[in-house]
C-alpha cells in the first residue's frame, strides 16, 4: 500500500490549532526545511512567535519519515526571562503535545505523531510522541525531566535554569545529575532565545562554547542550535526571518496596521514624589471617558506596582499581576483577570476593567488591552507593551500614556531617558502639575495632545532609522567569554572544584546582576523565635520536599533582604539587583537550604545562587498576588503553606496547614478525626477523604479548588502516615499526613529512580539477576544510541559499558545487602552473574541494610569496583573500540568519576570475581578508592569527544539504566 504524502505544514497547524498559519510562519517552515534555521527571527508583537515551535516539532517529524540525513534537533527550548511568557509557552506547547497524543488513525496529524514516535526507542512503558516540560528549579522536578536521550521534547524555561544547566551547574539539581543536564540541553538542541537582546550574555557564553566543542575531534551527537528572536530589531545581523508582504494581504493585517497612539506625560516634581498616584487616576480617567475598558497600568518594579494597585478603589474592578508569584496563586490570579483581558475576547459584553503589572506581561502573554498607562522605560521595552494594545487589531485605533519622571529608571538606567529624548523628537509632551490636571488629562484630544503611534507597522517611525539605537535599549552587560579553563572547570562535577568558577557572570553579565533562588514556604516550621530541632527539619523537608507549585524565583539579594528584615524592590527581570530601602530591621531569620542530602539551616550570607530555600510562614515575604519581600505584620501575613498541594496530592493534616486552605471549622473537624484515632486503617481514611471532599466544597479559600480537582482524581486507597513529633518528649500524638494517589508524570512513569545511593538504585519491586539487568541495559541504552545517529563504533562502546556497568555488584559484601544480611546465600550466587542480584526488594525497615553485618564500606561505589574488572578485562572485548570510553561510561554511570569516586578507606578489602557470559571478570577492591589517575582518562576522553559530547555518551548508559530499573529490569 502506498503511504500517503507527508501533510504541508500548514494542514498540520490547522489540525492543532483550528486556523491557518500566518504567512511569516509558513515561509519558515519552508525555510527551514531547505537549509539551516535563521540566526534572528525578528516578528511583530502579536504574529504568534510562539508557533516557532511547531515549525521546530513538524521540521523534525518531516526529517524523521522522508529517509533524509536527520538534522532536526531531537529537542527543542524555547527561553526567556519572564515567568508568564514561560507558562504561556508551556501551554502552547501542550496544546500541541495533546493534540498529536489524540491524533486519530489516517489523519496528517497521525502522520506527524507517528514520526516523532519513530524516533524513540522502544521500551515497556508507553511513549509520548511529544514531551512537554516547564523548567524551574526545585527538588522534585530537578531529578529527571525526560525518560531517554531520544525523546522528543519541548522545554520552557528561564535564561537561569537553563544557562545554568548547559553549563554543568544546575539550579536545584543534584551533583549526579548535572551531567544528564548539560548533555540533554547542550547537545541536539534547538535553542530559541525569546527577546535576547534581553539575553545577550548567555548567546555569547553559548556560543563560544560551542566553538570550544568543534575543535573536539571525534565529537558526539548534534550541536546545540541558538535562534534569536526579537520584536525588537535590536540586532545587526542579516539572517532575518520576519513578516512578509503576504502577511499584509492575510489576516495578519489586522494586527499590522493597527494605529496605537500614545501621548506622553511628564510629572511635576511633587507628583512624581509618589507617581503611584498619577498612574492610579490616569487609568481611572481612561476608564470613565471608555467604561467598558480593559485598562493596563504597567510598571517597572513589583514595588510601585503594589502601591499603584492599593491606591484604586476598592469598587473598581481590578487586578494586580507579578511574574515572581507562585504558580498556585499564579494560577487563581489568571481565572480572575485573563478571561477580562485575553486576546480574543468578546468586546461587546466587556466589562470595564484594570490591570496593574510590572514588564513580566512584555513579552508572551495572550492580553489585549484597550488602552494603557506604562511607565517609561527603554525603547524595546515600549514596543513589547504596545503589543499587548490591541493586540488582533479589532479596535483598529486606540489611545495610551507613557509617563515620565527625572532622573534614571532603577531597572533601565538612561536607555530610558534616550528612549523618552527619542519620543519628544517626534511629539510634544505635556506636563501635569496637580491631581486635577491628572484627572482632566485626555490623550484622545487631537487639538492639544501630540501623539506618536506604535503600530506594529508605523510603530518605529520614531526612532528615525533600523535597527533600534543601542543606547535606546535596554542595559546589557558585558560578559566574559568561557575559556578552555572555565570550561574544564565546570565539567567536573564529582566533586565540584572548590573554588569553582561561577557561572552567574557568563549568564546575565557582570555589572548589573542578581542571581536567582527558589524560595518555598511552611507553617510547621515552627513560630517566631522558637527553637527548631535540625533534625527534625530535615525529616520533614525529606518527606515531603518543595515541589515545583509552590516555588518562587527570586533576586538572591531580595530574600536576604527578607532573612534580615530590609524591605527590597524587585523588578520581574532575571538578573537585575535594586538598592535595599532599610537594612537590618528585626531578628535575622534562618532558612533552610539542602547540603550535602540534608537540609540544614543557613544565614542570609550562606545562602547561594541557585538554591531551593525554605523559609517558616510566619516570615512573611509572599501574598495572593506574590513576592512581597517584606515581614509578615501578624498571623493574617503569613504565608500560606501550599507544599503538598502538587500535581498529586500529599497533605498534612495538622492545624497549621489545613486553617488556610479549608477553614478553621474544617481543619478542628479533620485534626480531630486523626488525633482520636486508635487505628490509622482502611475505614479511617475514607473518613478522612469525606470529611476533606465536605470541607473543600464549603471552604472560602483561592486553594479549595486546587485541593478538590485533586481530590477527584483520588480514590479511597491513601494512607494515613505518621510525621515526626514537634519535638523529643512531646505529648501530642505524631503528626499526620495524608498520601492520596498521585496523578503526575511519576504515575505514567511508574516507580522514579534516583540514580542515587546503593541501596536506591538497587532496590525493585521484586529481585533482578545482575545478568538480565546486564543484557537490558545494554540493549536499551544501544538502541538510544542509534536513535541518536551517534557513530557505529560509539553506539558498541555504550551497548559494552551497558553490559559490563553493574559488575561491581557481584562482590560479595554487596550481593549481602542486596540480600538483607543473609552471607550464606550472597556467597552461593555472588559467582555467577546468571545467579547474582542486580536488585532486591526494599528492606522491611530503615537502616536494615546498613545494619546488617555485610561489611561493605560506607560510601563505596560499586560502579569502582566494576571498573577495577572491566580494567582487568582481556582485551579482545574491546577490539576496534575506544577502551578508555568504556571504562569510563562504566565508572560515571551514577554520576561519579567526573574525575574521582568518593575518598573511601576498605579496611577489610576482598577479592571479587564473577563470571558473565563466558568471560571470568576480577579485582582486588583495595585500591578501587578514588581511583586517582581516572582524572587523567576523564580529561582526555573531555577532549576527545567534547564536554558536551562526553556527557551526552554518559546520559545514554545512564538513562537506559534507569528507565529498565524503572520497568522492574
Amino acid at each position: 500500500m502506498t503511504r500517503p504524502p507527508f501533510p504541508s505544514f500548514a494542514e498540520y497547524y490547522a489540525a492543532v490549532h483550528g486556523r491557518e498559519p500566518f504567512p511569516w510562519q509558513s515561509a519558515l517552515a519552508e525555510r527551514v526545511s531547505a537549509g539551516p534555521w535563521p540566526e534572528v527571527i525578528d516578528v511583530p508583537t502579536g504574529l504568534g512567535k510562539t508557533s516557532v515551535i511547531d515549525v521546530a516539532i513538524y521540521e523534525l517529524a518531516r526529517q524523521s519519515v522522508n529517509a533524509v540525513a536527520r538534522s532536526a534537533p531531537t529537542r527543542t527550548a524555547l527561553l526567556v526571562d519572564r515567568r508568564l511568557v514561560v507558562d504561556g509557552a508551556f501551554r502552547h506547547a501542550t496544546v500541541i503535545a495533546e493534540a498529536l497524543e489524540k491524533a486519530e488513525e489516517d489523519t496528517p496529524l497521525r502522520q506527524v505523531a507517528d514520526g516523532l514516535l519513530s524516533l524513540v526507542a522502544p521500551g515497556e512503558l508507553a511513549h509520548r510522541p511529544l514531551e512537554v516540560v516547564r523548567m524551574r528549579g526545585g527538588v522534585t522536578w530537578a531529578a529527571r525531566w525526560l525518560r531517554s536521550p531520544d525523546q522528543p521534547a519541548v522545554v520552557v524555561g528561564t535564561v537561569d535554569q537553563f544557562g545554568s544547566r548547559f553549563l554543568f551547574r544546575g539550579y536545584g539539581t543534584s551533583d549526579r545529575m548535572k551531567p544528564i543536564d548539560a548533555a540533554l540541553v547542550g547537545t541536539d538542541m534547538l535553542c530559541l532565545l525569546d527577546e535576547a537582546h534581553l539575553s545577550a550574555a548567555l548567546a555569547d557564553t553559548v556560543a563560544e562554547c560551542q566553538m570550544h566543542e568543534q575543535r573536539s575531534p571525534k565529537r558526539v551527537g548534534r550541536p546545540l542550535t541558538l535562534v534569536q528572536m526579537s520584536a525588537t530589531a535590536g540586532t545587526r545581523t542579516h539572517d532575518v526571518h520576519g513578516v512578509t508582504d503576504d502577511d499584509l494581504d492575510s489576516p495578519a493585517a489586522d494586527r499590522l496596521t493597527a494605529a496605537k497612539y500614545a501621548a506622553l506625560v511628564t510629572l511635576d516634581p511633587k507628583l512624581a514624589k509618589a507617581p503611584e498616584t498619577a498612574l492610579a487616576e490616569l487609568a481611572l480617567a481612561r476608564l470613565a471617558a471608555q467604561p467598558t475598558a480593559a485598562v493596563g497600568i504597567v510598571v517597572n518594579t513589583v514595588g510601585l506596582a503594589r502601591r499603584v494597585f492599593e491606591k484604586l478603589p476598592a469598587t473598581t474592578p481590578k487586578a494586580l499581576v507579578i511574574g515572581r508569584c507562585r504558580p498556585f496563586d499564579r494560577e487563581h490570579g489568571e481565572s480572575r483577570w485573563l478571561p477580562r483581558t485575553v486576546a480574543g475576547r468578546d468586546r461587546s459584553t466587556a466589562e470595564g476593567f484594570v490591570l496593574v503589572a510590572t514588564q513580566t506581561i512584555e513579552v508572551g502573554v495572550d492580553l489585549d488591552l484597550d488602552t494603557m498607562i506604562t511607565q517609561v522605560a527603554s525603547a524595546d521595552a515600549l514596543i513589547q507593551r504596545f503589543g499587548r494594545v490591541d493586540r488582533l487589531g479589532a479596535v483598529g485605533r486606540t489611545h495610551s500614556i507613557i509617563v515620565r519622571r527625572s532622573g534614571d529608571d532603577p531597572v533601565y538606567g538612561a536607555s530610558a531617558e534616550h528612549a523618552w529624548e527619542a519620543l519628544c523628537s517626534a511629539c510634544s509632551p505635556v506636563t501635569l502639575t496637580d491631581v486635577a490636571s491628572v484627572r482632566a488629562f485626555d490623550p484622545t484630544d487631537a487639538d492639544h495632545v501630540d501623539t506618536v503611534d506604535f503600530g506594529p507597522v508605523a510603530g518605529r517611525e520614531w526612532l528615525g532609522r533600523q535597527p533600534i539605537p543601542e543606547r535606546l535599549m535596554a542595559p546589557r552587560a558585558p560578559a566574559p567569554l568561557p575559556t578552555a579553563a572555565a570550561i574544564s572547570c565546570w565539567r567536573r562535577t564529582a566533586p565540584i572544584p572548590d573554588p569553582d568558577e561561577d557561572v552567574v557572570a557568563y549568564l546575565h553579565g557582570v555589572e548589573r546582576w542578581s542571581p536567582t533562588v527558589s524560595v518555598a514556604w511552611r507553617s510547621d516550621l515552627g513560630t517566631d523565635g522558637e527553637p527548631l530541632d535540625p533534625a527534625l527539619v530535615d525529616e520533614l523537608l525529606a518527606l515531603l520536599p518543595p515541589a515545583n507549585e509552590e516555588l518562587v524565583e527570586v533576586p538572591i539579594g531580595a530574600l536576604r533582604g527578607l532573612l534580615t528584615g530590609a524591605t527590597t524592590d524587585v523588578a520581574d527581570i532575571d538578573g537585575i539587583e535594586l538598592s535595599s530601602k532599610k537594612q537590618g530591621v528585626g531578628r535575622t531569620a534562618t532558612a533552610w537550604v539542602r547540603r550535602s542530602e540534608r537540609w540544614v539551616g543557613a544565614t542570609d550570607r550562606e545562602v547561594r545562587p541557585g538554591d531551593v530555600v525554605v523559609l517558616p510562614s510566619w516570615l512573611g515575604g509572599h501574598d495572593r498576588f506574590g513576592w512581597t519581600g517584606a515581614r509578615a505584620d501578624g498571623s493574617d501575613a503569613w504565608v500560606t503553606d501550599v507544599g503538598g498541594l502538587g500535581n498529586g496530592l500529599r497533605l498534612r493534616l495538622i492545624p497549621e496547614v489545613l486553617n488556610p486552605l479549608v477553614g478553621v471549622a474544617s481543619s478542628v473537624e479533620v485534626t480531630a478525626l486523626v488525633r482520636d484515632a486508635a487505628e490509622l486503617g482502611v475505614e479511617m481514611s475514607g473518613r478522612v477523604l469525606e470529611l476533606l471532599r465536605a470541607a473543600v466544597t464549603a471552604a472560602d479559600s483561592q486553594y479549595a479548588a486546587a485541593i478538590g480537582r485533586r481530590l477527584d482524581l483520588s480514590d479511597s486507597a491513601f494512607v494515613l502516615e505518621p510525621l515526626p513529633r514537634a519535638a523529643s518528649g512531646d505529648d501530642e500524638p505524631g503528626r499526620l499526613r495524608v498520601d492520596l494517589v498521585e496523578v503526575s508524570r511519576r504515575a505514567r512513569f511508574g516507580r522514579i529512580s534516583d540514580d542515587g545511593s546503593a541501596g536506591s538504585s538497587s532496590q525493585s519491586d521484586a529481585p533482578v539477576r545482575l545478568a538480565a539487568h546486564l543484557r537490558s541495559v545494554s540493549q536499551r541504552a544501544g538502541a538510544h544510541a542509534e536513535k541518536l545517529a551517534l557513530d557505529t563504533a560509539i553506539v558498541v562502546a555504550i551497548r559494552l559499558a551497558g553490559r559490563f556497568h553493574d559488575l561491581g555488584k557481584a562482590e560479595v559484601r554487596f550481593q549481602t545487602l542486596l540480600h538483607h544480611g543473609r552471607r550464606h546465600a550472597a556467597e552461593a550466587f555472588a559467582a555467577d552473574a546468571e545467579s547474582a542480584l542486580a536488585k532486591s526488594q526494599p528492606a522491611t525497615s530503615r537502616g536494615a541494610a546498613r545494619s546488617d553485618g555485610s561489611g561493605w564500606p560506607r560510601g563505596m561505589r560499586h560502579e569502582a569496583v566494576s571498573l577495577a574488572m572491566v580494567r582487568g578485562a582481556p582485551a579482545a572485548l574491546f577490539a576496534d573500540l575506544d577502551r578508555d570510553l568504556v571504562e569510563h561510561l562504566v565508572a560515571s554511570h551514577h554520576g561519579h568519576a567526573r574525575p574521582f569516586f568518593p575518598p573511601v578507606v576498605d579496611t577489610r578489602p576482598t577479592s571479587a570475581e564473577v563470571e558473565f557470559e563466558g568471560v571470568r571478570f576480577s579485582a582486588e577492591t583495595s585500591c578501587v578508592h578514588p581511583a586517582l589517575d581516572h582524572a587523567v582518562l576523564f580529561q582526555r576522553l573531555s577532549e576527545r569527544y567534547g564536554t558536551w559530547g562526553l556527557a551526552l555518551c554518559e546520559a545514554v548508559v545512564r538513562l537506559a539504566d534507569m528507565a529498565v530499573s524503572e520497568e522492574g529490569g
